[in-house]
């Protein structure tokens, strides 16, 4: 794996990618926030192994847990980088700074822009529901676990990405500033909005290893599939503001089926072919 330590604007961060990064296909990015214990920092890159204290996205791009992760529909496998960035004194990094820095990385990096998801535990799950809001169509799907709400009240009709939402049953994080019962908690996310999925684990604000644990699979609209195979069943696909992407740029490798919908997409492949299809 590829590990690089630097600081992304006035934040030290850390990205990992695969070897391959700079000859292999494009990689599809997830953007990691973490929760509120792995933020304190002194500035400087030497805390960044806080970062990993959960053992969530950052240590399984580490650990090389994330290379060859197949479309659970179109079994086209894909290798993920990772980035996350340390915030400072509990303080996370948001939306506005987490976005150019992803440009920069774009411009520089073989990253696949139909392809960025964000993920977050505790704090960092109220950042991604912030950043779905916030950060127009850069972000194709979204997972926030153990989330505390995020504290609009149309953040769920508002979102640009599809959000799967995993809660603890006996989680107590408020889902409002001012703090709410665990039932209100979850009953927040049991309501999500039917293109979107809520997932309710045992436990109380805690097991994220258990999740971002590639071999950790749930069944969603009939198919077995962990958080990152999720992911791939996504693009982003605003196009000129008419809400539908009319292009994806696709592996030299693999199928692509019409299992997902969306309306008549051309497939361009990078050995110059293209296919039109139909995608959920």
């Amino acid at each position: 794996m590829k590990i690089i330590d630097q600081f992304f604007g006035v934040h030290p961060g850390r990205l990992i990618m695969p070897d391959d990064y700079l000859t292999g296909d494009p990689m599809p990015l997830i953007v990691y926030t973490a929760g509120r214990d792995e933020h304190i920092s002194d500035g400087t890159l030497s805390k960044l192994d806080y970062l990993y204290n959960n053992n969530a996205a950052l240590t399984r791009a580490r650990d090389g847990l994330l290379n060859g992760i197949g479309d659970p529909y179109t079994g086209i496998k894909y290798r993920f980088a990772v980035l996350a960035l340390q915030g400072a004194g509990y303080t996370p990094v948001f939306p506005s700074e987490l976005e150019p820095v992803i440009t920069s990385l774009v411009s520089t990096y073989k990253i696949a822009t139909d392809r960025i998801y964000c993920t977050g535990l505790s704090l960092g799950g109220t950042i991604v529901l912030m950043s779905i809001v916030n950060a127009g169509n850069r972000y194709a799907a979204a997972v926030s676990m153990s989330t505390a709400g995020y504290n609009i009240t149309d953040w769920k009709t508002n979102r640009k990405a599809k959000l799967w939402a995993i809660h603890g049953v006996d989680d107590i994080a408020p889902a409002t500033n001012t703090g709410n019962s665990k039932n209100a908690v979850n009953g927040i996310w049991a309501t999500l909005p039917g293109d979107s999925h809520y997932t309710e684990v045992t436990g109380g604000h805690c097991c994220w290893d258990r999740q971002y644990d590639p071999a950790w699979v749930q069944n969603i609209n009939g198919v077995n599939m962990n958080i990152y195979q999720w992911m791939l069943c996504h693009v982003s696909f605003s196009d000129s503001g008419t809400g539908l992407k009319t292009t994806v740029t696709a592996p030299t490798s693999g199928t692509v089926t019409a299992t997902r919908k969306i309306k008549n997409i051309t497939v361009n492949y990078l050995d110059g072919t293209s296919e039109l299809v139909s995608q959920l």
